[in-house]
């Protein structure tokens, strides 16, 4: 059978038995709320979510069944867990008797003797691959995430607990940047966008993404919030970079343009990531517009 296929439910859980019989463990995961499911497609415990196989106590940063979901084809890893290597296989299955509900099934195969695996051996592949997603997703000059994380759906796959249906997408841009570099040359450029980060970065939490998108343009994720809860960080951050203090500029006025979209319905899918960003920049360049048509009407007074 392929993965991706519509399917019953009996017919699928039939595909199941067949599995167990080649594989070392087979299950159900549910990987918006994270929870392994029964054959009644529930959490077959509500207090065993998905990543505790592996005796850790947030989503895995590898997570390959969102991956999956998201993408609607097979997904293949290696896992570790003490010194023990684990295949993994994760495969998404649309139920049709189900409103079309979207499961996947994961396939785990004990491979630790074939690989040879040991403590020493797992730490050194862990932080290697660690240290390149870090080189691969953050932006050099300002320390956030760059445009490759947003491209490749990263805020989705590093959700450290169950993904929130309530998510917001703001864009934000220093308003007359190319002034700044004009009058204080391209190294005052980048501190200011350093210092720029540097008020997002302490203005958001953990599981809350910023993102340069590019030039003077960042993007903040915000997940689990409320659109009131987007609007009060909006002010909060705007208000911060508006006062901010730079020596090498004294007397400048810093100001930004902003806009944003906001959804409680979110699909993971990338046409729904892409209506959201557009919506975003819409209302952003509107406020560009409108701050430039106030710029000139105070100069003409």
């Amino acid at each position: 059978m392929k993965c991706g296929e519509n399917i019953t439910k009996h017919d699928l859980l039939c595909y199941i038995k067949d599995l167990k019989m080649v594989f070392d463990s087979v299950r159900m995961v549910d990987p918006y709320g994270l929870q392994v499911l029964g054959d009644d497609l529930k959490a077959s415990n509500p207090n065993n979510a998905c990543y505790k196989v592996w005796s850790r106590n947030l989503r895995c940063s590898n997570c390959i069944s969102l991956k999956a979901h998201i993408d609607f084809r097979r997904k293949i890893k290696y896992e570790f867990e003490g010194d023990n290597a684990f295949f993994v296989v994760a495969m998404p299955f649309r139920l049709v008797d189900e409103n079309n509900r979207i499961v996947v099934v994961e396939m785990m195969n004990d491979v630790s003797e074939e690989m040879q695996v040991r403590t020493v051996g797992r730490e050194i592949v862990a932080k290697t691959m660690n240290e390149i997603d870090h080189k691969l997703y953050m932006d050099s000059l300002t320390r956030t995430f760059n445009r490759r994380y947003f491209d490749d759906h990263m805020f989705i796959y590093q959700t450290k607990r169950a993904l929130s249906r309530k998510i917001g997408f703001i864009v934000w841009d220093v308003r007359k940047f190319k002034e700044i570099n004009d009058t204080y040359g391209h190294a005052g450029g980048d501190k200011v966008l350093r210092k720029v980060a540097e008020i997002m970065l302490l203005n958001t939490r953990d599981d809350e993404a910023v993102i340069r998108i590019g030039g003077d343009e960042f993007l903040i994720i915000v997940q689990g919030c409320s659109e009131e809860d987007l609007r009060r960080m909006i002010e909060r951050i705007r208000e911060k970079i508006e006062n901010m203090n730079m020596p090498e500029m004294p007397g400048h006025c810093f100001k930004i343009n902003v806009g944003y979209s906001y959804t409680d319905g979110f699909d993971m899918s990338c046409e729904m990531i892409q209506d959201m960003m557009r919506t975003a920049d819409k209302q952003m360049y509107k406020d560009k517009v409108e701050s430039y048509r106030d710029d000139l009407e105070e100069a003409v007074v």
